[in-house]
């Protein structure tokens, strides 16, 4: 089965899905356990906007402060408002997403344990861009790609690296009709293409959005060969040895989460681009972590995609983006 068919619905998972996102989107606009990270730097600009603002004033992608001009102007609530409603939308989408998958609950406890933390509790702008790619999946493994260039270019206006993911999910689509053999060494060559251009490709993306070369500019080298990132590679090798990688659309998502490896090597001299770019097509993960027959065959799978998720999510509350 190639693609995420829609599902009978029971009539209690669309109240959970939006009694979760609401809970959630709450604790990420509200902050009823501290500040946390980025909140301060959405505030200012939340605060800043005006109505006789053009939008290229601000150093945010348009569609982002579009909604947020617009969210200010019609309610005039202020930014803890804001974001929980951005943010319980952002929940909605990729919620209703997962949904469709053979182990549901499993997919989203994982993506609430290992990004939720990251992204709509830091990182808005990506959080709903990645929201929108989410959907753009559907339509992709639908061979729908009309809709899947549309929502690309709409998750791109929150934040610029979601393109990136849909150069990602779109070049995994075509490498899944071939076997790993053949297709991982072809992530590779990518790889080593995306190297060759480096400078070029930086100049371009810095001049669509300057934050790209401004954020965390201190910031250390990557740690390759930190615990969560052995962890997800040994799960990618278990879930090949366990045959988990045979069916197309779960091939598909394995080799995007190993493309977000061949990025953290390819721009490990740009920290913050390795590592946004990482995280960006590591987060679909969350569409194989539990998605394959679990059984003994799986056991070592299974275990390391808990481990992925209990170890984010100690690791966010202790680096504080939780807490002030």
């Amino acid at each position: 089965m190639n693609r995420l068919a829609p599902k009978k619905t029971d009539i209690w998972v669309i109240p959970v899905i939006l009694l979760v996102s609401v809970a959630f989107g709450y604790i990420a606009g509200f902050r009823p356990f501290g500040i946390g990270l980025d909140f301060l730097n959405y505030q200012f600009f939340y605060d800043d906007i005006r109505s006789s603002d053009k939008f290229s004033y601000f150093r945010f992608e348009p569609g982002f402060v579009y909604v947020a001009a617009m969210f200010k102007s019609f309610t005039g609530l202020d930014y803890t408002y804001f974001a929980a409603f951005l943010m319980t939308l952002s929940l909605i989408i990729k919620l209703s997403v997962l949904k469709r998958l053979d182990h549901p609950v499993l997919a989203v406890i994982f993506y609430l344990s290992a990004w939720y933390p990251l992204l709509e509790n830091t990182q808005v702008r990506i959080a709903f861009a990645t929201s929108l790619m989410f959907l753009a999946t559907d339509k992709m493994i639908e061979k729908r790609w009309t809709w899947f260039l549309l929502l690309s270019a709409i998750a791109s206006t929150f934040h610029l690296t979601a393109a990136a993911a849909a150069t990602g999910l779109a070049a995994a689509s075509f490498l899944a009709r071939y076997r790993l053999r053949y297709s991982i060494p072809l992530i590779g060559l990518g790889g080593l293409a995306l190297s060759a251009f480096i400078t070029t490709i930086m100049l371009y993306a810095t001049q669509l959005n300057p934050l790209l070369l401004l954020q965390d500019t201190g910031s250390n080298s990557p740690n390759i060969f930190s615990v969560l990132n052995i962890a997800i590679f040994l799960f990618l090798i278990f879930f090949v040895a366990s045959g988990s990688a045979k069916e197309n659309r779960r091939r598909i998502f394995f080799l995007v989460t190993c493309g977000g490896f061949m990025v953290l090597l390819v721009f490990f001299q740009i920290p913050v681009i390795a590592q946004r770019l990482k995280e960006l097509l590591m987060v679909f993960m969350t569409f194989i972590a539990f998605e394959y027959r679990l059984n003994s065959k799986a056991l070592p799978q299974t275990i390391l995609a808990t481990l992925v998720a209990g170890g984010s999510l100690y690791s966010a509350i202790s680096y504080g983006l939780f807490s002030n």
